[in-house]
């Protein structure tokens, strides 16, 4: 029985991919999630790229360009942010419209939308959190990404 991508992606985890906050990666909980990027929808003549629809601290159109790889969706920053909040889809309507949110949105390969989110603490970095001191602790975030990619992995092992 097939039942890869069967349920809605859902965010696990917001997170700078540089110290000067101008990328944050999205990483999904189901790592067989493999993205497709929308392309922008015209509805009753208001065009609406996907990007436009990423918040930061409420801010709309913040976003210059998104890439996705597995279960992950980057995004990269028109300007440097302190933002520590995002938010994915408008809560109701387009931006700058009472036009009612029709899409675009995040789907899997099956077509199964992506869950919107609202709020989401970003982190710094994706092993925010792991003591840099701590073998162990490194080993432990490997092994839970690793888990999380669906590869198998008996052994970690790193020399700091």
């Amino acid at each position: 029985m097939d039942v890869a991508q069967i349920s809605s992606p859902n965010i696990h985890q917001a997170y700078y991919t540089n110290s000067a906050h101008t990328g944050i990666g999205l990483t999904f909980m189901q790592p067989e999630t493999r993205f497709i990027i929308p392309a922008d929808t015209n509805v009753a003549g208001i065009v609406a790229s996907i990007k436009d629809y990423f918040f930061l601290n409420d801010t709309a159109e913040v976003v210059q360009s998104i890439s996705t790889e597995r279960n992950r969706i980057f995004l990269t920053l028109k300007n440097p942010t302190a933002a520590r909040r995002l938010n994915y889809l408008s809560d109701k309507n387009y931006n700058g419209s009472a036009m009612t949110y029709e899409g675009p949105w995040f789907e899997n390969t099956r077509g199964i939308g992506a869950f919107s989110f609202y709020c989401f603490p970003i982190v710094d970095s994706a092993l925010q959190g792991v003591s840099k001191n701590k073998t162990s602790d490194i080993a432990m975030q490997v092994f839970l990404t690793l888990r999380m990619e669906g590869a198998r992995c008996n052994i970690i092992c790193y020399k700091i």
